[in-house]
This record gives structure tokens, sequence and C-alpha cells, in this order.
């Protein structure tokens, strides 16, 4: 019997060491996972164009059931900040003020994700100047107590339109109501915009209404406006024979000027000239 068990020992002693081999492995794997994840950035950098919304990416090194929180930061750039941006983000004041380790806006990584798009998280505001390429600098940090290590920086980019310059478009209703289905369409360089007058106070009752707006077109760009007559062309439901409407170039010359029931067609096309 002693015999057995000493011919079995140096196959106990095997087993034994395999075991701690599985063993320090598994062990080696959660230390790997040990401490916070650390949230970064999949992009540095990008662009965008004035009236765009921008975005940015996260990855976390590894999912954990909790939020990642983020404080964003303008730490520079040439942008003004409610000038030609704004932020869609709540403040870090919102959250809780200093409890969150400094100042900016406040954004979340939600639980068990390793990848998450912030969606629109800033706003390019529309200069309609001509201007150069200006930038903003963020820096991404964590917050107090954070469940993630956070510390990136995000640089974007806007590239402005080119020089733009304002139509104006005054259109009125004699009635009050606004315009009954006639329109004054706006075909840039393939891209339609439609304009009429509307009843924004509520009072109708042939009390004049009118209503101007400025319509902003690209240097160079082709352009063309069309009135759309409403169906009746002057009488009931179009009612045209209320409508009229003065169209000025941007030099401030008067090119077109029409109604009562204006004509049903094309308005005036061409080159946009700005300068």
């Amino acid at each position: 019997m002693k015999n057995y068990i000493y011919n079995k020992l140096p196959l106990i002693a095997l087993l034994l060491t395999f075991s701690f081999s599985i063993t320090s492995c598994n062990e080696d794997e959660t230390l790997v996972r040990e401490g916070k994840p650390t949230l970064s950035l999949a992009a540095k950098s990008t662009t965008a164009t004035e009236g765009e919304n921008v975005s940015m990416d996260f990855e976390l090194s590894f999912p954990i059931g909790s939020i990642s929180q983020v404080r964003v930061e303008v730490v520079g750039g040439t942008a003004v900040e409610g000038e030609d941006y704004s932020f869609n983000l709540g403040t870090v004041d919102d959250q809780g003020g200093g409890f969150f380790g400094g100042d900016g806006y406040y954004a979340e990584m939600p639980a068990y994700l390793t990848s998450y798009t912030l969606s629109d998280f800033i706003t390019i505001a529309e200069n309609n100047q001509a201007e150069s390429a200006e930038t903003i600098q963020l820096r991404l940090f964590s917050v107090s107590k954070a469940e993630a290590l956070v510390d990136d920086t995000f640089t974007i980019t806007i590239n402005p339109h080119n020089e733009r310059c304002a139509w104006s478009l005054s259109m009125s209703d004699s009635y009050g109501d606004g315009w009954n289905g006639g329109f004054i369409s706006l075909d840039v360089n393939g891209n339609i915009s439609n304009y009429s007058n509307q009843d924004l106070d509520g009072v109708q009752g042939y009390t004049l209404e009118t209503q101007v707006i400025d319509v902003f077109i690209e240097d160079g760009a082709q352009y063309t406006f069309t009135y759309n007559a409403g169906a009746g062309n002057g009488g009931g439901p179009g009612y045209d024979s209320e409508n009229t409407y003065i169209l000025t170039a941007p030099d401030g010359t008067t090119m077109f000027a029409d109604g009562p029931t204006p004509i049903d067609g094309d308005i005036t096309s061409g080159t946009n000239t700005c300068n």
C-alpha cells in the first residue's frame, strides 16, 4: 500500500502544478482589469463647416457596469464660444460644480460599452462672412471619483462657407391671413428653399401684413427665384390677388416687384455677386 502511494506521488505533484498554472493564468487576466479603465478618443481632431454639428467618439479600455463621466473644457483655439459655436451639453455647475473637479461641460459614456459616439455636442454657427478657418481646442478630464481615467485632447477645425451676401425678400398679404398656397422658391446650385407670407398675428380682414426676410446666397453661386401661384391664381382658394413681393439684390437695387396677382414663373436668375 505504501509503495502504491509512493508511486502516485509524482502524478499528484504534476496535477497540482498544472492546477496552479491554470489558476495563475486566470489571476493574471484578472490583474489586467484591476483599477479603472481608460477613456480615450478614437480620433483626436475633426473638421466641420459653418452650420454643422460636431460629434466625437469615445473608446473605453474595458467595459464597466457604471457610466463614465467626462469633463470637457475649452483650452484654446481661435473661434469664440457664443459667437462662432455653442455647446449642446450641460455644464459642470449643473451637475454639482466643484465636486467634478473644475469648470466646463459635462458628458457621459453609458455603462457596459467600449465605444460610444457623443453626437452633436457642439453646433457651429453660420456667420455668413468671409473669413479664414478657425479652431476649437478641447481637453477632456476625469471628474472627481470617476469610474474611468480620462486625459485627452480634441481639436475642431471650422471651415467657413464662401462669402455670402443677403437678398432682401419682402412679402405682403393685403388680407392679413398669409399667402394661401402661393410661394417663392429659390434654387441655389440645385438646393431649393421655399418662402411665403405667414399669418403670424392671427389678425385677418383686409389688414396688410408684411414680412421681410434676408436670404443668403454664396458668392458665385447659380440662383433662380420663382413665384409659384396658389390654386385659383387671383381668386379663391389661392387668393394671389392679395399677394405682393419686392425682391432686392445685395447691392440695394430693387430687382423685381410684383403683385397683386404676381406672374407665375421665374422672377430672376443668374450668378450671385457679393462685391
